[in-house]
Formats: C-alpha cells, sequence, structure tokens
C-alpha cells in the first residue's frame, strides 16, 4: 500500500516536473566522489526543487546503477541549498546493515516546514526489502545536483553466506543440493551481483559418510570474473533420529505356581534399530509380586546410541491354574446295608476338598453320578468340586451294597441224607438222632433198621429207635435215611417261586404226618407195655 502511495506521489511529481523543467530526471554514475573506503557516487542530475515539489527515480532509472550495491547501514546524500548556494550533506542511518541493490528514490520538499523528505528502497540479496526513511531541514529552495553514495567498493571480494551447520538425517540423508538449498548459500559480488549459481564445492567428506553418524565439512568456493574467489565451510552433523523398533507381546499368563523374572519378560521381546546392532532392553519398573494371583504391569523401553529411546508396557496375568484337593478318610469300599436308606450326606461321609487359593472347599463338593440302588453289588459314586478361577476336581468312590440277614433253610426233619460210600453203624445213627431230637439218651432199642444191609445202596430207608434218656423216659424216634451217590448231585439251580412254595408245604405236611406216626407208635407201644404187665403177672 506504502509503495503504491509512494509511485502515485512519484507519478504527480513527475508531471509537477515536467511543468517547471522540461529536463527529465535520470540517474548516472560519477568518479566525484571515489575515496578510500567508498564507493561510486550516483547523481541525480536536475529538477531544482520547489516548496510543494517532489521528485521520485525507480529502478529503470538506476539501471545504469544495477550492479552497485549499496550498504544500507552507512548512505550519504547531497543537495545545494539556494539559500546560501552550498552543497549540504547527512547520513542515513539503518542498524540492519542490509546488502542490496536500489528499488526506487523519491525526495518531497514540504514548503510549509521546509523538511525535506528523503526515502529510498533497497531490496536485500536474502530477498528481504527494507526503506530508509530520513528528513532533514530543508534550509531553502533546492538548487542543482543531488548526490547519494555508499561505503561499498568495487574492487572487494565475492561475498558467500550462509547457515554454518546443517542436521543431516542417517536414515534419509539429503543430497548436495538439498543442503545447498536448506543452508540458504548466498554469493555475491560488487560488480556482477548475485553469482550464486557459480559456487561450487571444493571438498566434501560428508557424501562418503552420510549415512554415518558424525560431523562433516562441505567446503565451498566462488570465484568472480576478476579471478578473485572465496570459500566457505559448512559442517553437516550426520544424526540418527530414527527411535529403535520393540517387538512383543504386549500379554502373557503363568500360574501362580511359576515364579517369573525380569529376564523372562524381556527375553519375549526383540528390539532392533536402523543404525545399531547392538540393543539392550530395560524393565524400567513393575508391580509384580511373586506367586500371587493378579494382574501386573512391566514397564520396558530400549535407547539406541543416539538417545532415541521406545517404550512398551507388558502386562502380565498370573492365574490360578491349580485344581483342588479331594480327601477321602474312608481305605477300600464303604458298605451299605440293601435295606438302609442312603442320603446324600451318607455319600459325602469323612470327604473333605482343599485348595491352596481358596482354602476349605469341602461345602462346594458335589455328588454328580450316583448309580446305587437297592441290590447287592458294587457301585463307583463321582464326585465333583471347582475352586473360584473355574479349576474342576472330580473323584470316584466305591460302595458296596450288602445284606445281613442270615439266610433260612427248610429241610425235612424226618430226612437224613448219607453219601454211599460213607456207611454209618446203627450207633452213629442212633447218637445222630439223639443229638438232632435234643435227647440225653442212655441206651436204645432197634425197632425198624431198613438202613442195614443197604448201606451202598442209593435209596431210602426207614429207621425207627426207642431211646431211653437220662430220666428213664422213653422216646420213640423215627428218620428216612436216604443213601446217594456223588453221581446224583446236579448244579444248584435257582428253583421256581410256586417249586418252593410246593417243597415248603409239602415238607410241612411231611413233617405234620411223622408226627402223627409218631404219636400213634408210642401210644402203641404203651398199649403193648401194659398187656405185657398183665402178661407178667399170671
Amino acid at each position: 500500500m506504502k509503495k503504491i502511495k509512494m509511485l502515485l506521489i512519484a507519478i504527480t511529481a513527475m508531471f509537477g516536473f515536467m511543468l517547471v523543467n522540461s529536463t527529465r530526471v535520470f540517474a548516472q554514475i560519477t568518479d566525484d566522489w571515489r575515496t578510500e573506503g567508498w564507493g561510486n557516487s550516483l547523481d541525480f542530475l536536475g529538477p531544482d526543487l520547489r516548496p510543494g515539489e517532489s521528485f521520485f527515480v525507480d529502478g529503470s532509472d538506476l539501471r545504469e546503477f544495477e550492479h552497485n550495491f549499496v550498504n544500507s547501514s552507512n548512505i550519504n546524500f547531497t543537495y545545494i541549498s539556494e539559500v546560501d548556494g552550498k552543497e549540504h550533506a547527512f547520513n542515513t542511518t539503518n542498524n540492519d546493515g542490509f546488502i542490496g541493490l536500489i528499488n526506487y528514490i523519491e525526495v518531497t520538499y514540504d514548503d510549509n516546514t521546509e523538511i525535506i523528505d528523503l526515502e529510498i528502497e533497497i531490496e536485500a540479496v536474502d530477498g528481504r526489502v527494507i526503506y530508509i526513511n530520513d528528513s532533514f531541514d530543508g534550509g531553502g529552495r533546492f538548487i542543482g545536483d543531488f548526490h547519494l553514495f555508499s561505503p561499498f567498493v568495487k574492487t572487494s571480494v565475492p561475498a558467500i553466506s550462509g547457515k554454518d551447520t546443517i542436521i543431516n538425517n542417517v536414515s534419509s540423508p539429503y543430497t548436495l543440493d538439498q543442503i545447498k538449498n536448506i543452508a540458504e548459500i548466498v554469493a555475491l559480488d560488487e560488480y556482477e551481483g548475485n553469482i550464486t549459481s557459480k559456487i561450487t564445492v571444493k571438498t566434501d567428506s560428508y557424501s562418503a559418510n552420510k549415512a554415518k553418524k558424525g560431523t562433516y565439512q562441505i567446503t565451498y568456493k566462488v570465484t568472480n570474473t576478476a579471478g578473485l574467489s572465496t570459500e566457505y565451510t559448512l559442517n553437516v552433523v550426520n544424526q540418527d533420529f530414527d527411535k529403535p523398533i520393540l517387538t512383543g507381546p504386549s500379554t502373557s499368563s503363568i500360574s501362580y505356581k511359576t515364579t517369573v523374572s525380569n529376564a523372562d519378560i524381556i527375553n519375549k521381546y526383540t528390539a532392533t534399530d536402523n543404525y545399531d546392532t547392538t540393543l539392550t532392553i530395560k524393565v524400567d519398573s513393575t508391580n509384580y509380586v511373586a506367586n500371587k494371583v493378579g494382574t501386573y504391569t512391566y514397564n520396558l523401553s530400549v535407547s539406541d546410541s543416539s538417545g532415541n529411546k521406545t517404550t512398551a508396557t507388558h502386562t502380565l496375568t498370573v492365574v490360578d491354574d491349580v485344581k483342588p484337593v479331594i480327601t477321602d478318610v474312608n481305605e477300600g469300599i464303604v458298605q451299605f446295608n440293601f435295606k438302609d436308606k442312603i442320603t446324600n450326606a451318607d455319600l459325602l461321609l469323612n470327604i473333605s476338598a482343599s485348595d491352596e487359593v481358596d482354602g476349605n472347599l469341602t461345602s462346594q463338593i458335589k455328588v454328580v453320578d450316583n448309580p446305587i440302588e437297592p441290590k447287592l453289588g458294587v457301585y463307583t459314586v463321582v464326585y465333583e468340586v471347582s475352586d473360584k478361577a473355574g479349576n474342576k476336581q472330580t473323584y470316584s468312590r466305591e460302595f458296596e451294597i450288602i445284606t445281613t440277614s442270615l439266610p433260612k433253610i427248610y429241610v425235612s426233619e424226618n430226612l437224613l441224607s448219607i453219601e454211599d460210600v460213607n456207611e454209618m453203624t446203627i450207633d452213629q445213627l442212633a447218637q445222630v438222632y439223639a443229638t438232632y431230637n435234643n435227647i440225653e439218651m442212655m441206651s436204645y432199642e432197634v425197632l425198624v433198621n431198613e438202613y442195614e444191609g443197604n448201606e451202598t445202596t442209593a435209596g431210602t430207608y426207614t429207621v425207627r429207635l426207642s431211646m431211653i434218656d437220662v430220666n428213664d423216659e422213653e422216646h420213640i424216634v423215627e428218620r428216612q435215611v436216604r443213601v446217594f451217590n456223588q453221581s446224583e448231585l446236579v448244579d444248584v439251580v435257582t428253583l421256581p417261586w410256586y417249586t418252593v412254595a410246593w417243597n415248603f408245604i409239602s415238607s410241612v405236611f411231611v413233617g405234620i404226618w411223622n408226627f402223627i406216626v409218631s404219636i400213634f407208635t408210642a401210644i402203641w407201644n404203651f398199649v403193648l407195655m401194659i398187656i405185657n404187665w398183665v402178661i407178667g403177672l399170671f
């Protein structure tokens, strides 16, 4: 905006100049002001300035001065005053000290304050634009020529500048052209101006080591048309910026029975780096407690030789994976009578369960399979118990169903079986009869003995005896003696219920019949005894 304003002022001033003086304002280089340490003078020829007038000289009028760079820190401006006819001079001051080309010069005379304003725009070699503004007492109307000169000599060597140090990543190293651009290296010459394109690389220790850490130098050289040269050395620091890569599982689990060390966790990981081949993984911190169920955190890290650090978090879960223990106090098979009513408490009697983590689990034992029924036999009952972690333990116990009732054997009271090879005497038979009938026998008399003579012949024979006990009482005892042979024996078989019933009924009736016969026999014997006694009287 300011530049547009100045341009409008300049156009207005130029039209004013044309009305006052037809002489065109232009600039030329003269040697009038060449002295030691100073450059050429830039003279502005005419016009005379009157109050309220100004003149403007743009870059096109300064073409003859285009290769003459000025130092903005000290510019000298001279003019001739109408008051005294003498030449007056003043210096502009700019602390930036930029070196560059003049784009335009504008001089304005203020008729109210008799102040002259001077504005100069300079474009620095690095592309920046600066303005030099100064005001001073005009001391009356200006006449004659204006002169501008700067302490910048054409005989100086080319100037080369740039950043001193460039940081380079060894993983993606810069090319020489990239480094030159990043460093913003510029070469300027008083006469030739910008000669950056003439910069060459004199020495280079960087290119062969661009993927290797360290500090390396690139020396640049620039030479002007006069053969004058300047060198500039740039430091390139090769640095590794890439973090190591830490690879491994983020979680793992172990039994509380197992103890883990930091090395065990570290061994789950591998570390790689773009530059270093030897890396050390470390456990920075952990809250792990050995042999205790829970979740724990490991903070791991690995650093390379350049200080690039990578971290990782590993979660360790310590689990209870041990089954509870079931203990049975009983040894061997547990027996129950088939008549017993077996309860769950009976099945669980003397069985307990414990767990290292959860403690006593006896109350948690369950019967998961109970096949017992009131039939004689051996049965397997299965038990189960689980801890809080879901670990399940099973146990089997054997039960035997038995009977404690003695079997009842029904036999004929009047039947005595003797194998044919076991011949018995009548005395032996009498003793058996007495024992079987609970008779304390003192003597006996054979009334009927069909067994005698048939001891080895299979068959059933009647033996009737008259026995006198210790009380001198007579007992008539009759038994059937069965003689059998080994070949008559058959395997015991289970008879149908009706056969068993019939045998029982028949044996009862046989017993009754034998009892009746024994009574009548006793009566008959008594009658005979009376008869014999009566006969004896006569």
